[in-house]
Order: C-alpha cells, then structure tokens, then sequence
C-alpha cells in the first residue's frame, strides 16, 4: 500500500501528506487483510478528493483493534467536500461495489463492513472493519 501511494503521489508533486497509525494493540506481523482489499478506497482519493487548488491535501489510514477479533481500518482524507463532489460527474465506484462483495464471500458474518461518510466541508472516511 505503502509503493502505491508514493507512485500515486508523485503525479500531485508530493503534495499530499499521508500519514499511517497504526494502533499497539494490532499484530502487525499476524493480522491478515485480504489483497488489494483497500486500494479501490486510496484510489479514490487521489482521483477524486484533491485538485490543484486543495491548499493541504492529507491523506490518513489507521487501523485499529475494536475488539479481540475485529479489525478496524479508516481512509481518511481531507479532500472534495460533499457539496463540489455532487457538482462533479460522481459515479458508484465499481472498485467499491466489487469490494463489498468479495467482503460478503470472505467473512459472511460481516454484517455491513464498509461504511462511507462524505462530510460537508472537511472529505470522507471509509471505515472497513475486518474479522480476524
């Protein structure tokens, strides 16, 4: 995740501040997230949530222990309000709609794992949570 932000940032001159928290309770080296399970969602940012005019583009993802056994993941930017978002040709991510799917094939018990938030003036938040 870590390459494809730094090639995806340098078409913005590496402009965008990303930032990765990471919580102490999260095993690093045992948690699994299914591949390329949350690139569709870091894709979207750097195609839709930043233009040339953003003054300070960030971009954050944190993960998080909820509980014993779920894993919280959050793609955080700070990007497109909600408002010019709907004045732009916005479309349902098939990246998104795919994801959703192969998350109700892997963890059926999942009920609802991805969560969107577009706020009014401050971007969006993606919210996976993973069983583990």
């Amino acid at each position: 995740m870590k390459s494809y932000i730094i090639i995806e940032n340098m078409r913005f001159d590496n402009r965008i501040e990303t930032e990765f928290q990471i919580g102490d309770e999260v095993d690093v080296y045992h948690s699994k997230i299914p591949t390329m399970l949350l690139q569709p969602f870091v894709e979207n940012v750097f195609v839709h949530a930043f233009n040339a005019a953003h003054s300070s583009p960030k971009l954050t993802i944190s993960f998080e222990m909820l509980s014993k056994n779920i894993l919280e993941c959050k793609i955080i930017d700070n990007g497109m309000s909600l408002n010019a978002a709907k004045k732009t040709k916005f479309h349902q991510s098939k990246g998104i709609k795919l994801t959703k799917e192969r998350l109700s094939l892997l963890q059926n018990s999942n009920v609802n794992p991805i969560d969107i938030q577009l706020t009014e003036n401050n971007g969006t938040t993606v919210t996976i949570r993973l069983t583990v």
